[in-house]
């Protein structure tokens, strides 16, 4: 053998051992066990089947899934893993705890529910694998038989509904419509992504469930309007906005803060610095979700056309004049006033579904305040600055400040502040 034969095996043999040693350094994997359920029903005292005919209690069958399976795989170092899990989880409760007319209706939201969650973990460079331990997924109740969902209470968006988008479930793609300022911290990323794809859930299983209250998700289709277009352009950012004192007419002082602002051209994002250090990660949550309305309103009113412009103003009447039905200007000086009013009248109770929908996501299910549920302090949170700034009366307006301070504030008893540190 020759020394040029003996190089090239040498290089060979050196080429074999390296693929195998990077082959050994392949980065392990996270698996996560994914189950909800099982539901459940209980029987009533049945009448006997004279009974029923006399009595005509015949009821038609309900339908619903009695569990979901699975697991979630990933490298340990994907940054995405948590975000998906808690996205799979939130969905499969909603499903769950939904009854269906018929046994088709149950399959068919059972296989949408599997697809897109293998779609949305493929999204994220992950793997999800149904378990599909159950040779027929649906169970049923008929006459007199209860429905009992099993007390699951992990997540789902409560009260999601609409109609919008498109009708796939979970199809969340990157945002690069919505791009993060490099001088600001990198928490408005995360709080961003979970702003979008819980409005992401909670349009999708609107039309999952076809459920048709198109009021529950217009703040939703606002969101994903601004962060799917690749026609938009916009930054998120954070300046330092000082907190202003003022004198009410009964002569007495108060504070008024500005969470943040909008640029009323490019819409473009800035949170205020001093509520991003001392705000619970809900009310910042809920300040970034006040900003996007605005943003959405500057886009849609200078930029849609025909009837996508037509439908627009008709649902957001107050940002263009009365008189010849034009968008009101940049410098207009009450633009701030209508675009709040706007919110309040119409965007509000679909704006408290998405910080639901990011609450659940985090583990947050009960409300600091007792005397109503999370999603109606989701609600008191904006209307806490929105019945300053909009002229609209909050439907607690007392109620509503006492809660949206806490958040703000992080008082005791907030839902607590663990993103966004100073």
């Amino acid at each position: 053998m020759n020394i040029n034969s003996i190089k090239c095996y040498l290089i060979i043999l050196v080429c074999c051992l390296a693929t195998f040693l990077s082959g050994c350094k392949k980065e392990s994997t996270v698996r996560e066990e994914i189950k909800i359920g099982n539901a459940s029903i209980k029987h009533s005292s049945l009448p006997s089947k004279s009974q029923m005919l006399a009595q005509n209690l015949s009821k038609p069958c309900k339908y619903w899934i009695a569990g979901v399976n699975g697991f979630l795989e990933g490298a340990p170092s994907n940054p995405y893993f948590d975000m998906v899990l808690s996205q799979i989880n939130n969905a499969g409760g909603v499903l769950v705890n939904t009854q269906f007319d018929t046994k088709q209706e149950a399959l068919n939201a059972n296989l949408t529910f599997e697809q897109s969650a293998v779609s949305l973990a493929q999204t994220y460079n992950l793997t999800f694998q149904p378990t599909g331990i159950m040779t027929d997924p649906v169970s049923s109740s008929c006459n007199g038989d209860i429905f009992d969902p099993g007390g699951y209470s992990g997540g789902g968006i409560e009260g999601g509904s609409g109609t919008g988008g498109n009708g796939g479930f979970l199809q969340v793609p990157l945002r690069p419509t919505i791009t993060i300022d490099p001088n600001t911290r990198p928490c408005l990323e995360s709080i961003k992504n979970a702003v979008v794809n819980a409005a992401q859930i909670s349009v999708t299983m609107a039309n999952l469930l076809k459920r048709v209250d198109n009021d529950h998700t217009k703040a939703q289709n606002a969101v994903l309007a601004l962060a799917n277009n690749t026609n938009i352009s916009i930054t998120l950012g954070e300046k330092t906005i000082p907190y202003q004192t003022i004198t009410n007419p009964d002569g007495t002082t108060s504070v008024r803060e500005t969470h943040g602002e909008t640029n009323p051209i490019t819409g473009s994002i800035k949170l205020n610095t001093l509520t991003l250090n001392e705000a619970s990660d809900l009310a910042v949550t809920a300040s970034l979700i006040h900003e996007m309305m605005h943003s959405y309103f500057v886009w849609g009113a200078n930029n849609l056309t025909g009837e996508e412009a037509m439908a627009f103003s008709d649902l957001n009447r107050y940002l263009f004049d009365q008189e010849d039905g034009t968008a009101h200007p940049y410098n207009y000086p009450e633009l701030g006033f209508m675009q709040h009013w706007q919110m309040g009248e119409t965007y509000v109770n679909s704006m408290a579904l998405i910080l639901l929908g990011v609450a659940n996501s985090k583990g947050i299910t009960t409300s600091p305040d007792p005397s109503i549920s999370l999603e109606v302090y989701c609600r008191d949170i904006f209307w806490g600055s929105l019945q300053q700034t909009s002229g609209l009366d909050a439907p607690n307006a007392a109620r509503s400040k006492t809660n949206s301070e806490r958040e703000y504030k992080n008082q005791s008893g907030s839902t607590g502040k663990n993103d966004c540190q100073p």
